[in-house]
This record gives structure tokens, sequence and C-alpha cells, in this order.
């Protein structure tokens, strides 16, 4: 068996799609319009409450549901998973692995969303800046263009949070495929 080193990361990417599935996927441009029309709701820090109390139940929800994932199924449906079909290269992800980059997507999205969201609570830019501004003379200009930064980096995170959260249908989804497999797949007799 011929094996290319490469990274995970790499690996997942790969069987995730790319750019291209990242930039067409429906669940962020759902994420990007509810950042959107949800303006008022995350330009004040009243939705980093909400955020931080919800990913971390999130995320080992996600963590326990994806260890589940990789104990189900026998040995027949790992294999039928795994298998490329004769037009396919040997480079190209089989199902099992595209099954599992949409996993590994949805919890990167969680944990890249948790430690931004806490990131930005934690921060103490905006104190920085009033300590500052006591010895400096800021600009007004200088001052709307800080308040602009910290309203889009807010929006950043309110961003994140439901693109993580829309990403778990799609996690869903790839589950119910798996699913019909495997109910396809014990709808025939095995071979005695």
């Amino acid at each position: 068996m011929n094996v290319k080193k490469e990274s995970a990361l790499k690996q997942y990417w790969t069987a995730y799609g790319g750019w291209r599935a990242l930039l067409s996927s429906p669940y962020l441009w759902c994420a990007f319009l509810g950042t959107f029309f949800c303006y008022s709701f995350w330009t004040k820090e009243d939705f980093l409450i909400l955020a931080l109390s919800a990913l971390p139940s999130l995320l080992g929800f996600s963590l326990g549901g994806y260890a589940v994932w990789l104990a189900i199924g026998d040995q027949r449906l790992k294999k039928m998973l795994s298998e490329h079909t004769q037009k396919q290269s040997a480079d190209t992800p089989s199902d099992f692995m595209k099954v599992n980059a949409t996993f590994v997507h949805f919890i990167i999205l969680q944990i890249i969303s948790l430690v931004y969201l806490i990131f930005l609570k934690a921060n103490s830019f905006s104190e920085i800046i009033l300590f500052f501004k006591q010895f400096y003379v800021f600009s007004d200009c200088l001052i709307q263009f800080i308040k602009f930064l910290s309203i889009m980096f807010y929006g950043l995170g309110f961003f994140l949070f439901t693109y993580s959260i829309l990403s778990m249908l799609a996690a869903t989804f790839a589950v119910f495929k798996i699913a019909r497999w495997s109910d396809m797949l014990n709808r025939v007799p095995e071979n005695k």
C-alpha cells in the first residue's frame, strides 16, 4: 500500500473539498446572511454570553458524536465506504473520509469559534485605548476607526458562531447518508 505522507490538516482539507467546497457551502452563505440580518444583536457584547455558554456543550456533543460515528458499523460497511470505484484515482478521498472530513470541519469550526469568542471576551483593547487616550490626543477619526474595527471583530465572532452551528446540519446529513448506506447493506444477505 502506497500512502503519501501528508499532514492531517491537508488530508482533511482535501477530503472536505478545499476552497471550492467551502465557498459553495450553503451553510457558509446562510451564516453570512444571518450575520448581516442580526447586526443589532452582535454589535452588543450580549451575544458573547450566549455563544460562550452554548459552544462548550456543542463541542463536547460533537466530539462524542464523532467518536460514536467511528465506532459504529460493521466491517462490511466500513469496507464499502472506503472503497474506490474504477473511475476514482487512489488519491481521491473515499466516502468514509468525506464523512470524517465533514465531522472534522464541524469540530474545527467550533474550536476556532470558541477560541475567537474567548479572545473577544477577554481582550483589553478598549481599556488600552482609554489608557493611552489619557496621555495622547487621539483624533476623532482614529477613535471612530477603532470603534469600527471593534464592531467588525464582533461581527466575525457572530459569523463563526453561526457557521459552526449551521455546520451541524452538514454533519447530520452525512450521518444520515451513512445510515442509508448501512440500511442498504443490511438488506443484502451476507455471503456465508
